[in-house]
């Protein structure tokens, strides 16, 4: 299922599994404390990284990334969607 990612200025868009749509901001969380304590950069790419590395290991589906620096079109705003 695709994922809207928005920052600042743009969107990014990607794709993950379905079966942890519900749990991306619950990740977001959980990596941001971790990255902290390993003074790791924050951003899409390493939090996709930790997330394929912690959560997806053992799946041959990972989460990627599919559009960098999009502007949304209206049924793209529908899709769940995250803030980094």
């Amino acid at each position: 299922m695709q994922v809207l990612v928005k920052n600042t200025y743009h969107c990014d868009l990607i794709e993950c599994p379905d079966h942890i749509i519900d749990n991306l901001v619950q990740y977001q969380s959980e990596f941001d404390k971790w990255a902290m304590l390993h003074d790791c950069m924050v951003n899409l790419d390493t939090f996709i990284e930790w997330v394929n590395s912690n959560y997806l290991n053992d799946s041959i589906i990972k989460i990627k990334i599919i559009s960098i620096g999009i502007t949304p079109s209206e049924e793209q705003k529908k899709l769940p969607f995250i803030y980094y």
